[in-house]
């Protein structure tokens, strides 16, 4: 996952003033200045990518930065530059590994790239940009436009450094969910997003400037898109798992149907053994979806159940109508929930519907038995 953080201009400059003594006392330190004004825009082209039996989802981006910096606050506070030392642009990157082409900025009028520089107490790993004396002119803003790729996985962050930060994110996939919070104005189509952010300084608890490697805790401003898989094949076998007592119930309720309207004695192993091979359909599915495609490993699986529960069905009932009937309720009660499987927004729905006509079917095929005396017979 990437943060983008930055920019940062630090400023080595030196203070002086009088100590309890009477002697002039200089301080040597770093000023830590944020841009008045920072635009990013990034377009992500993801993919899916599998390790094995395992999927996630990785990007390929393209970054634009630019922004403006103001030199006036260097003469704050009785400041002075520096001269020995070196004003820098820091860039914050989460990971390295995910540059995939040179990060160059124009500053002022002269194209620099930037370099891997020391962790920053602050901003984390950042890429440097030394400046030229010349490009630092008193009481002139310094520009600065950049443009690079990066490659990540699953999310997208940023940090809004700027006093004004915009935010521009574009990319091809339609799963997404926004993070953070800063909630952007975003457009969801077949084909992808967009989504801006525009935030103010007054809108997240950052200073404009700050000395030294004093404590920040970035993280409470961070957002940014994370790119979602919906549904996979953990999550469809997890929440069929969750009908489990459905289908055994409604398979013993037939059973126990036929066995109290035909007289015939089920044995409490046989109503066992069936138990158990409705659960092994769940680590069928599972196990099989690692491998193949969900449909098709659900379409085997429960193949598989059908059959065998039918068959020994039959060798209990001894009745073709009967074991006939429990298949069709077998089939019916899967078919509803590979349909229930496949929706994202109604699913619930759905499962709490079916439910309910399954439940008011029972109660109406059963209205006129005699519970009382069956029970005593």
């Amino acid at each position: 996952e990437q943060t983008l953080t930055g920019m940062v201009m630090t400023v080595p400059y030196v203070r002086s003033y009088p100590d309890t003594d009477g002697y002039r006392h200089v301080e040597t330190n770093v000023l830590n200045i944020t841009p008045d004004d920072l635009c990013m825009q990034v377009n992500l082209i993801p993919e899916e990518r599998y390790y094995g039996i395992f999927k996630t989802i990785v990007y390929r981006s393209e970054i634009h930065v630019e922004g403006s910096f103001s030199t006036a606050s260097l003469l704050e506070e009785n400041r002075e530059y520096n001269p020995q030392e070196e004003i820098r642009l820091l860039l914050g990157i989460a990971d390295f590994k995910g540059i995939t082409s040179n990060v160059e900025f124009l500053v002022g009028r002269k194209t620099y790239t930037a370099k891997p520089a020391e962790f920053h107490s602050v901003l984390g790993p950042v890429m440097e940009i030394i400046l030229d004396k010349e490009t630092i002119q008193a009481d002139q803003p310094i520009s600065f436009t950049g443009d690079f790729s990066l490659k990540g996985s699953v999310s997208m962050n940023f940090i809004p450094l700027g006093k004004t930060t915009r935010v521009e994110v574009q990319g091809g996939w339609k799963n997404v969910c926004f993070t953070g919070d800063f909630a952007p104005e975003y457009t969801l189509t077949r084909d992808g997003f967009t989504a801006s952010w525009s935030i103010m300084n007054f809108n997240r608890n950052l200073p404009a400037a700050w000395q030294g490697n004093a404590h920040l805790n970035l993280e409470d401003s961070c957002f940014g898109v994370n790119l979602i898989t919906p549904v996979d094949h953990y999550q469809q076998s997890m929440r069929s798992a969750k009908y489990a007592f459905m289908f055994i119930a409604l398979t013993f309720v037939v059973f126990f149907f036929v066995e109290l309207l035909t007289h015939k004695r089920i044995h409490i192993i046989q109503y066992l053994l069936v138990g158990i091979a409705l659960i092994l359909f769940y680590t069928l599915l599972l196990s099989m979806s690692e491998h193949i495609s969900f449909a098709l490993s659900y379409l085997i699986a429960a193949l598989a159940t059908i059959g065998l529960i039918g068959s020994y069905g039959y060798t209990i009932f001894r009745n073709k109508v009967q074991t006939a009937i429990l298949t069709l309720l077998l089939i019916g009660l899967y078919s509803f929930l590979y349909v229930t499987l496949q929706m994202e927004d109604i699913a619930l729905l759905m499962g709490s519907t079916g439910l309910f006509i399954i439940l008011a079917v029972i109660m109406y095929f059963s209205r006129k038995i005699n519970w009382y005396k069956e029970i005593d017979n």
